[in-house]
């Protein structure tokens, strides 16, 4: 008998690789296999792959709970010990609080002085057990132990760390000179009060009294910053801080100026009184001095920038809504008069040497590289813009941008008199709060992320319009908006709103790369992108509970679980009325520390009828992990510079789409590349 050979099937491979992020308006059939269709807590790399984002943790000054690290101990034990308890060493007097039990083995954080090898271990004064070998830092051999350990570690740090002192949200949040400070209602909310954060947590920011001076037009000797000024008529005495000359000039002219002052000893005199240094005259009070107080309720915005050509005269300048602006050198909070009937600026910029400031739809810019000064003779200027200001940024070419509600201008000029203000666009606004510069200025407004250029045609702004494969989250989120920021390190522009909620969106060079979506445990009430002393960007975000969070830190969301989900399209690869039977996709990706994740296939769409929809648990683990064995028996894979875990998937269906799946607060953070996916070619569907 003739032996018929059966021809055996062909195993086919595809590549796909990840890339672009959410596109929500796209055919089906048409959407690139790289794209997503859900990407919660991911964000797009600049050259591709989705990258599970960072955590946030709380700050007040102490040290960093990300920071914290553990001491490995062998231990036999000879009683029980838990979690948290302070151990201390019988014979070298070392403690230390741990954080991890394991059957022959602990992980202490917060140690003092050097456990000795073979010391009790005692616990409330009573023996709990013996040190085995020598104790080593980190010392755990697998990448789950190690980052459990760790993770243990960072909450003892964040169970010391405090929110802002008041109630509340945070009102403002800001970094000046490698020092972070915040601002906060008091309870009551009869004021609001400044703070610093330092290594002991936040310490209130104490505000000065402020006078008026003026010297009546008689030759005076000037006022300088620690200059001792007496009363004339009363014999007070205090110390001036700090010097805001208005107009005029020392020493024949009519000067007004307002001084800060501290120290004082006495009371002074009603308006008028004549005042001295030594036994010179130096001008008149128009009245008594008055503490500095701000009134609660206002939404800070701040800039760092320096008038001067003097390298230690950079200030922090700000502004709320509710207050005077205000500048601020690290030790004195120094309010600026403009004269305005109502003077609470909201939103402020620097640019050409010029303070910029904000009242509704009047745009008013300072002296020039005269702060303090808001008078028509040193060039303080005023612009009517017809509708409420809602954000400023300085445009490539040395522009000033000015946004509105509902229209776009510019500044150009380099004088108060070359200066013209002249519109982009008369019919696209911004959002307040989410104006941003990355290279290119971004806002969103109602139709979305618009991208403002220099090139752009008025009038013409479809083109502009960046973010309309995300049209449908747009409509949702935007009237819940309160701010956003840059991460220039990533190339990204974040917005955020009242809920947790919010979007990323990446640009590399001229292109935008794409967006995902944000989803915070907890609603944030601000955020601010700033610089710290050594010129690295960094995050800070204010919450509606009076918590400071810096961004970009940890394994968690404050101590929760980051929980993360991407959703890939309905693959059909390159045949979609072809029926393919399924078998594996090979993941290509890279992992911190430790990661664990989970794959779930649909097919054809998500029919329900189409068998085998399994749901599949891996660990991965990166820097310093060694191969182990999960809990679930699946996969645990060694530290690699690409992590390649392979699953299978089986079933049957004309595509397929892969749903990842993170939930985790150990996980430092992973990177999914693109995936190999495994199939033979069926049958062509009826």
């Amino acid at each position: 008998m003739k032996q018929v050979r059966i021809p055996q099937k062909q195993t086919s491979t595809d590549y796909i690789k990840f890339f672009g992020g959410l596109d929500l308006e796209t055919p089906v059939l048409s959407i690139k296999p790289g794209n997503a269709l859900e990407a919660i807590n991911y964000e797009p790399g600049v050259k591709g792959g989705y990258r599970r984002i960072d955590g946030y943790e709380r700050f007040d000054g102490r040290a960093a709970p990300s920071d914290a690290t553990y001491l490995f101990m062998g231990v036999s034990y000879s009683d029980l010990v838990m979690v948290n308890y302070l151990l201390t060493g019988a014979t070298s007097g070392a403690t230390g609080t741990v954080v991890k039990v394991g059957a022959n083995d602990l992980a202490l954080s917060n140690v003092t002085g050097q456990f000795a090898v073979g010391e009790s271990l005692k616990y409330n004064g009573a023996l709990v057990g013996m040190v085995g070998d020598a104790p080593l830092p980190r010392g755990y051999r697998t990448a789950l132990e190690d980052a459990q350990a760790l993770n243990g570690a960072a909450a003892v740090r964040r169970s010391a760390i405090t929110p802002v002192p008041g109630a509340g949200p945070v009102r403002g949040v800001w970094m000046f000179k490698g020092v972070v400070y915040a601002f906060r209602d008091n309870v009551g909310a009869t004021a609001c009060k400044m703070f610093k954060a330092t290594g002991a947590g936040w310490m209130e920011v104490p505000l000065h009294l402020e006078v008026s001076l003026t010297t009546s037009g008689v030759q005076t000797l000037q006022v300088q910053e620690g200059d001792t000024i007496v009363g004339v008529t009363s014999s007070a005495t205090a110390v001036v801080r700090r010097v805001m000359k208005q107009s005029g000039d020392w020493p024949t002219s009519n000067v007004k100026a307002r001084l800060i002052l501290s120290n004082i000893v006495g009371g002074f005199g009603v308006a008028g009184e004549s005042i001295k240094i030594g036994a010179t005259t130096c001008g008149a009070f128009a009245a008594a001095p008055a503490q500095i107080t701000l009134a609660p309720g206002g939404r800070y915005e701040f800039k760092n920038y320096n008038f001067t050509g003097n390298s230690l005269t950079a200030r922090m300048y700000g502004c709320d809504g509710k207050n005077r602006a205000f500048e601020f050198d690290g030790a004195i909070y120094a309010p600026i008069a403009t004269g305005m009937t109502q003077d609470t600026p909201k939103f402020i910029a620097a640019h050409k040497k010029k303070l910029w400031l904000t009242y509704m739809g009047s745009l008013q810019n300072s002296g020039d590289g005269l702060p303090y000064s808001w008078t028509v003779v040193t060039g303080a200027n005023e612009m009517g813009i017809g509708d409420d200001i809602v954000g400023m940024a300085i445009q490539p070419g040395d522009t000033l941008a000015v946004f509105s509600r509902n229209s776009t201008w510019q500044v150009n000029g380099t004088t108060t008199n070359s200066f013209q203000l002249l519109p982009i666009s008369p019919d696209v606004g911004a959002i307040p709060y989410t104006v941003q510069s990355l290279g290119r200025t971004y806002a969103m407004d109602d139709r979305g992320v618009v991208e403002t250029t220099r090139v752009q045609a008025y009038g013409n702004f479809d083109q502009a319009t960046v973010s309309s494969e995300i049209q449908p989250m747009v409509d949702l989120l935007r009237e819940r908006v309160i701010g956003s920021t840059t991460y220039n390190s990533r190339n990204q522009y974040r917005v955020y709103c009242d809920d947790g909620s919010g979007f990323v969106m990446t640009v590399a060079g001229e292109k935008i790369v794409g967006f995902t979506q944000l989803r915070y445990p907890v609603a944030m009430s601000c955020v601010t992108s700033c610089e710290d002393a050594t010129g690295k960007s960094v995050v800070f975000m204010g919450g509606a509970t009076g918590y400071v969070y810096q961004a970009d830190r940890g394994s968690s969301f404050d101590g929760e679980d980051i929980e993360a989900y991407l959703r890939m399209p309905f693959a059909s690869l390159s045949s979609p009325r072809y029926r393919k039977q399924y078998k594996k996709a090979v993941l290509e990706m890279t992992a911190v520390s430790y990661a664990s994740i989970r794959f779930q296939p649909d097919f054809s769409y998500g029919d329900p009828d189409v068998s085998t929809h399994r749901l599949q648990t891996g660990e991965v683990g990166g820097a310093g992990g060694t191969l182990d064995v999960s809990n679930w028996g699946n996969f645990f894979y060694d530290a690699k510079l690409v992590s390649n875990p392979e699953f299978g998937i089986e079933g049957t269906g004309l595509n397929m789409s892969l749903l990842f799946y993170s939930k985790s607060s150990i996980d430092c953070g992973h990177t999914l590349q693109g995936m190999i996916i495994h199939y033979f070619t069926g049958r062509l569907a009826r």
